[in-house]
């Protein structure tokens, strides 16, 4: 009678351990089946991702946004036809997210005029450009000359960030061209710290608010709903943005693919 018991009690408990295993296979097993969709999830966001990167820099390579004769001289410049062409002004400077409406604004038609090395080089593209019907600003690195204003501390004020010239990143060379555009443009929060600042320094420069509302020296008033995310700033932002996101992706991808291996494994150790 105790054998009976003994041998009954060792099969209640390979009976539990067989039911422990089981169900430790069953959740290893869901957690593998989980991993694997969240991986294939991923993968479909990465190659999503990478897709939209590669259109917005072939629209970047393509000049896309700019006017013909801009593209024009520029598939001349990568062609090797025209020597000394840099690319438009808004090709050439960065700045952080929260300015881009705010910078594509203040430079306004400026975004798109061509900095060239010298002015026989800007009359070499626009008798090219004469030839094809076409035409375009160019601002030669040799004739112009950085333009700012008298007042200083200006990012002291409330809702001042200071000069647009100072929130934008470029190469040194190109230092003359963005100050002459964006030295006399203050940028400011909102049309209401901009009234403030443009009463206190009697009107003297120009203003223009994070969302793109200008506020003229000498007082006059420019805005409304502004088309946002229609600039060359804007645009690169964007393909600044998704490249971001494929590095998350691509880091995200590797980590479930790791996750679905070692739940993989743990299921064929259990198997085994």
């Amino acid at each position: 009678e105790r054998e009976l018991t003994a041998c009954e009690q060792t099969l209640a408990e390979t009976a539990k351990q067989a039911q422990t295993a089981a169900a430790q296979a069953e959740t290893c097993r869901r957690k593998a089946e989980q991993a694997q969709k969240d991986l294939r999830a991923a993968q479909s966001s990465l190659s999503e991702m990478q897709s939209r990167v590669k259109m917005l820099t072939d629209m970047q390579h393509e000049y896309e946004g700019f006017s013909r004769s801009v593209k024009a001289v520029m598939r001349q410049a990568e062609k090797g036809a025209m020597n000394g062409v840099h690319g438009p002004v808004s090709a050439l400077i960065t700045t952080e997210k929260r300015f881009v409406t705010a910078i594509d604004t203040a430079l306004g038609a400026s975004a798109s005029s061509i900095v060239v090395d010298s002015t026989s080089v800007g009359k070499q593209c626009i008798s090219y450009l004469k030839r094809t019907d076409g035409g375009a600003t160019f601002l030669p690195l040799d004739t112009i000359r950085a333009n700012g204003l008298r007042e200083t501390d200006l990012e002291r004020q409330n809702g001042c960030f200071g000069t647009a010239d100072a929130l934008v990143r470029f190469n040194e060379k190109y230092k003359n061209i963005v100050c002459n555009l964006l030295a006399r443009t203050v940028i400011s929060e909102n049309m209401d710290t901009a009234l403030a600042l443009a009463k206190a320094y009697g009107h003297r420069f120009r203003i223009v608010t994070l969302d793109g509302q200008i506020l003229q020296a000498g007082g006059a008033m420019t805005g409304g709903s502004a088309s946002r995310g229609t600039g060359a700033l804007a645009r690169a932002e964007r393909l600044h943005a998704a490249e971001e996101r494929v590095r998350a992706l691509e880091q995200e991808r590797k980590t479930l693919a790791q996750t679905e291996q070692d739940a993989r494994r743990e299921l064929e150790s259990l198997a085994g």
